[in-house]
């Protein structure tokens, strides 16, 4: 996410907040690295990474970007 929050499960993304539905989240978190809210959603096919969405959270519509996993890189093991 880049507002503010933390995404949640059953949240629906769109395009803009008056746009058509294109995904729904499945799960969702803060992450500490990050700190920002993440979450895993399945998206319309024409949704590509690097694109803003927003996500419809209980009433509030937050600006996010679609990212393709992983969302941090893993530091090399000593």
């Amino acid at each position: 996410l880049l507002d503010r929050g933390v995404a949640r499960a059953g949240a629906t993304v769109h395009v803009r907040p008056d746009g058509p539905q294109v995904g729904r989240l499945t799960s969702g978190t803060f992450s500490p690295v990050l700190k920002a809210g993440i979450g895993l959603a399945l998206l319309a096919p024409d949704v590509a990474p690097g694109d803003e969405v927003v996500v419809n959270l209980r009433g509030r519509w937050l600006t996010a970007r679609v990212t393709p996993a992983p969302l941090v890189e893993s530091s090399p093991r000593d």
